[in-house]
């Protein structure tokens, strides 16, 4: 029994040193495996994110030659900042950078300003560009891409306006002043002035009378009278010089009643036309108050009214 127990402990030490060497040996497969795993990890990313990169560097490298050539110059600057980037290769950098300064160049730019009509600004205005979502306007540049814009600017208690611009390449910093006309309130409007209709005047209807006609006429036989006479007497006139001084007297009795007849002839005719004239005036005062006499309106006082007839002649009047 006493020799069989050094055996046995020496057993059991063996037994245990041998577990130690399984342990030991398997944290060291553990950590090496740990390790090896870890820089795979490490080396596998990169290789990984490379080809995604530079898919997107080739995508942003044509889509902005695309864009530039359609004159989208905004997403072609978009697209060259993507390729320019530090992660594109270096040839595709140095084509991206200086097409991007190109374009950079070549956009145009705007500045707004706003007015009232008495040139003072509105500070609240803002502007909508091609049915974009509307925008303050503060001051700066707009940049946009060069062609044909619809641009409205509205500010409170404004009338808003729409107007087309077009814009070119390189044009920078062009400044638009737009005026504003205030909203005009919709009061009630004023109320037009009553027309009350005066009093309607009586037509007046002239008729030429008897003695307008004779009055006519007797003006008319006066002056085929005083021609006839006048130029008898006056060719009689023209004999008398040649006989004269030996001129009978029959011939200058002559010559004295053609100058007498022609100038009854004109006092006929004067008389007959101042006849037919003051009858033909006066029909219309006779007129109206005989018109107005039949509507029931009474004459206003202080009208004269002048009669002539070949049986009477005379005034009338009320006052």
């Amino acid at each position: 029994m006493i020799e069989r127990m050094p055996k046995l402990s020496g057993a059991r030490a063996r037994g245990k040193r041998r577990v130690r060497r399984r342990s030991h040996g398997t944290r060291v497969a553990r950590v090496f495996g740990i390790f090896i795993g870890g820089a795979f990890a490490v080396h596998a990313n990169p290789c990984s994110a490379e080809p995604k990169a530079k898919n997107g560097c080739v995508a942003a490298y044509e889509q902005a030659q695309v864009s530039r050539q359609d004159g989208d110059l905004l997403e072609a600057q978009q697209e060259l900042v993507s390729c320019a980037g530090a992660n594109c290769p270096d040839a595709m950098q140095a084509d991206c950078s200086r097409w991007l300064g190109e374009v950079q160049v070549a956009l145009p730019s705007v500045v707004f300003r706003v007015l009232t009509p008495s040139g003072a600004d509105i500070t609240d205005a803002r502007v909508e560009l091609d049915n974009q979502p509307e925008r303050p306007l503060d001051g700066r540049a707009i940049v946009l891409n060069p062609g044909q814009h619809q641009v409205t600017v509205r500010a409170p208690h404004f009338t808003p306006v729409t107007l087309q611009l077009q814009f070119v390449e390189g044009q920078k910093l062009r400044q638009e002043a737009l005026t504003l006309r205030p909203v005009v309130s919709s009061a009630a409007p004023p109320e037009s002035p009553v027309h009350v209709p005066g009093p309607r005047s009586l037509p007046t209807q002239r008729h030429l009378t008897a003695v307008q006609w004779v009055g006519g006429g007797s003006a008319v036989v006066g002056v085929l009278g005083l021609t006839y006479f006048g130029l008898k007497a006056r060719a009689g006139e023209n004999d008398l010089d040649g006989c004269s001084p030996t001129c009978s007297r029959s011939a200058v009795a002559d010559v004295k009643r053609n100058y007498l007849a022609a100038n009854l002839s004109l006092s006929f005719g004067l008389v007959g036309l101042a006849v037919a004239t003051l009858q033909y005036l006066a029909q219309g005062s006779v007129s109206a108050s005989n018109t107005a006499a039949k509507h029931g309106v009474a004459a206003a006082p202080g009208t004269l009214h002048l009669e002539l007839s070949p049986c009477f002649s005379g005034l009338s009047g009320s006052f």
